[in-house]
């Protein structure tokens, strides 16, 4: 019997996540102001800040992008995603002049949750704090992060690249498509 419910939760989970994959490419002229709703230091997995200036202003040289991660432990498509994005994290990251940053915003109900979801996740990934939670809820309306998995990639400047990436990402796992806008 367990399994049988799990394995509707499961479906149910495919279903709201899955129910909008082209919800919102978004190519308007006017991006949301990332910067200001993400502020001037990130966390990364080991509770270290780093400075968001010192992220976008990377030398010349390097193409640098951000991707927000809109993600939760109760949603299983996430896993699945987690899974493929760390892959294709570490490609794009091993090529040269390439910098990809990746900002998880969580769309737990605890931060217990969070916090256990967290230790599978790479931890050089910077993490919006639980607590921020009207910093994490303006970043999901900025992006317009409907359901987890969402993934929206900014450039250097924090503007808007591809607000669907995930499905991208899905189509294209060995990056060659980088960074799918």
């Amino acid at each position: 019997m367990t399994a049988i419910i799990q394995c509707l939760l499961f479906l149910l989970s495919l279903k709201l996540c899955y129910a909008t994959s082209d919800h919102h490419s978004i190519t308007t002229a006017s991006s949301p102001n990332f910067t200001s709703i993400l502020g001037p230091k990130l966390v990364d997995g080991h509770g270290n800040e780093t400075s968001l200036s010192s992220l976008t202003q990377t030398s010349r040289y390097y193409t640098v992008h951000f991707a927000l991660f809109f993600t939760a432990q109760w949603c299983l498509p996430c896993r699945y995603f987690t899974t493929a994005l760390t892959s294709v994290y570490s490609q794009i990251n091993r090529k040269r002049g390439k910098k990809f940053y990746v900002i998880v915003v969580s769309r737990d109900e605890s931060e217990d949750s969070f916090r256990e979801y967290s230790k599978h996740l790479p931890a050089s990934w910077f993490r919006v704090p639980f607590e921020e939670e009207g910093k994490r809820e303006d970043l999901a309306r900025a992006a317009a992060a409907v359901y987890p998995p969402t993934l929206t990639i900014l450039d250097r400047k924090l503007r808007l690249v591809n607000g669907n990436a995930r499905r991208d990402l899905m189509a294209d796992r060995h990056a060659k498509r980088y960074p799918w806008g």
